[in-house]
């Protein structure tokens, strides 16, 4: 009786641990099943706040880059309108809204300025040749816009290398071949070899020795007359260039026919100021085989 007591004893103690030990087990499931969903939504939440930041920065640096081509669309648009020189007119007409474009031809004095300057480095020594010393038996010719065939052997030989000037005694010589050379370098046509003056020089021209001579000696004078472009203009195959021209002596300006001063001349001054008590005068180019020939003078 005593042993089978025992017994019974025994399995409510191994009933009892089986059901502890159950029990403990539901409590370890319940633990980590709530540990698992607890790390599960920490890591789900840290991978939502990544991919929400993540998207945020996609969309923010979206936006600066909007915001930059943004800002570079209206500095260059600006700088367009402000350089164009096109100008809109918008006007409300019967409700209706009208646009009209109008092209003006404004031309910045700057511009104006550096065109003049660049077409006076490519063309400014077409006039450079052309010299008339003041006291030239030609100068009102000259100023009148009359190219005679002395006054073009007088600007010829204004041109022409000294070596080419034969000196002797008394007497000047200048073979015919070296004059015509000189007079091809500056006019188109024809050269007609005839006596002609130059300064004091009355040269005489020896057909059958094909030479020009004059009694006495020879000495190239510089002129005073002095001449600034004001307008160059381009054609097809011409050039036309404009000039302001003065008499300048001792620092004093003066008309070059009229001989009058010029009394509010400052040595600084352009001389475009006084083209209207000066001589203005237009030289006309033509190309001839990729060089410029004079062809023609008038007087403003």
């Amino acid at each position: 009786m005593a042993k089978k007591k025992e017994v019974e004893e025994k399995e409510e103690v191994a009933i009892k641990k089986e059901i502890d030990l159950e029990k403990v087990k539901e409590e370890l499931t319940d633990y980590m099943k709530n540990k698992i969903d607890r790390e599960v939504s920490l890591a789900v939440e840290k991978s939502t706040k990544k991919l929400v930041r993540h998207k945020n920065a996609i969309i923010i640096k979206r936006d600066i880059v909007i915001i930059i081509l943004l800002i570079v669309s209206l500095f260059l648009g600006y700088n367009l309108y402000k350089s164009s020189n096109i100008n809109i007119d918008i006007t409300n007409n019967s409700s209706k809204t009208k646009t009209e474009v109008i092209e003006t031809p404004v031309k910045e004095e700057e511009e104006e300025v550096n065109t003049l300057k660049s077409l006076t480095e490519k063309y400014g020594y077409l006039v450079k040749n052309i010299e008339i010393d003041e006291d030239s038996s030609y100068l009102k010719l000259f100023y009148s816009g009359k190219l005679s065939d002395e006054l073009k052997l007088y600007l010829s030989l204004n041109n022409l290398e000294a070596d080419k000037i034969i000196s002797e005694d008394s007497s000047v010589y200048i073979d015919q071949k070296d004059l015509k050379k000189a007079y091809t370098d500056i006019f188109d046509g024809e050269f007609v070899p005839k006596s002609f003056k130059y300064d004091e020089l009355n040269f005489h021209y020896l057909a059958s020795k094909e030479l020009f001579f004059a009694d006495g000696k020879f000495e190239k004078e510089d002129t005073d007359i002095v001449k600034e472009i004001i307008n160059i203009e381009e054609r097809d195959e011409k050039v036309l260039i404009t000039t302001v021209e003065g008499l300048l002596d001792n620092g004093r300006l003066y008309n070059i026919l009229s001989g009058e001063q010029i009394k509010k001349y400052n040595s600084k001054d352009s001389l475009e100021l006084y083209k209207n008590v000066l001589t203005n005068m237009i030289y006309s180019f033509d190309k001839v085989n990729d060089t410029y020939k004079l062809s023609k003078i008038e007087v403003m």
